[in-house]
């Protein structure tokens, strides 16, 4: 039961920490489970003196890999960091440092940058209101919506919420009946437009549906495609095995 939830909690923060790469305008490209040869593995782990992971149904080394290859730009470049995730409790564990010291030598070797995250660098927060949003980026995703109407309901949907104190899903609620939609029609395209970064709210603060939603059009959505990776990938792996 203990391993299931660790497995559980482990597949939540690798989940959480995604959508904060999904999020950062400064990562280009992500690779999940980025499988790492068994022939470097093992001679890393002979270097090293440890067992490597074994797979006890089949009797065979198990094939290691690093949750995220991620291409992160930045000025004018681009590089590449490999990232582990890992639940905080499981850095106190000796084998858990000694599965990363691997990992970390392995991109070593490569010339690659190599870090950890666990839940203390992923705001619940922001991992929240990317949820919220994650899943309506597209305008065909709704039915009866075209970019006309949208541009129409935007205009009117964000003079309603700067103007009013009532909380953001009743005013969407009295915009929807103005221009006869199916209730919820412009909940959906509050979040289409946050989604989108034509709105822009403030991440870092979890919404909350009984107030008010401050909201802030961008002018330049050029200037907007700038959010950086800023403390969710930069972590320097702080445990060695001695």
């Amino acid at each position: 039961m203990e391993n299931e939830s660790y497995a559980s909690f482990s597949v939540t923060v690798r989940a959480s920490f995604f959508y904060t790469l999904e999020w950062a305008m400064s990562v280009v490209d992500i690779r999940e489970k980025f499988l790492l040869p068994p022939k470097d593995t093992i001679r890393i782990c002979e270097q090293l003196g440890i067992k490597h992971p074994m797979d006890m149904k089949k009797r065979q080394p198990k094939i290691m890999w690093t949750d995220f290859l991620i291409d992160v730009r930045i000025d004018d470049t681009v590089k590449l960091v490999a990232v582990a995730v890992i639940p905080e409790g499981q850095l106190k564990k000796k084998r858990e440092i000694e599965k990363l010291e691997i990992q970390r030598m392995f991109w070593c070797e490569k010339g690659i940058e190599f870090s950890i995250a666990t839940q203390k660098q992923i705001p619940p927060a922001l991992v929240s209101n990317i949820a919220w949003v994650h899943k309506v980026l597209h305008l065909k995703d709704i039915k009866g919506l075209d970019e006309t109407l949208l541009w129409e309901i935007e205009l009117i949907l964000f003079e309603a919420l700067g103007n009013s104190h009532q909380a953001f899903p009743k005013v969407a609620k009295q915009v929807d009946d103005v221009f006869k939609l199916r209730h919820g029609t412009c909940l959906w395209i509050i979040r289409h437009l946050i989604a989108n970064r034509i709105w822009t709210i403030d991440m870092m603060v979890k919404k909350d549906f009984s107030k008010v939603l401050q909201v802030k059009r961008n002018e330049n959505l050029q200037q907007v495609r700038g959010i950086e990776l800023k403390n969710y990938a930069h972590f320097e792996l702080r445990y060695r095995v001695d």
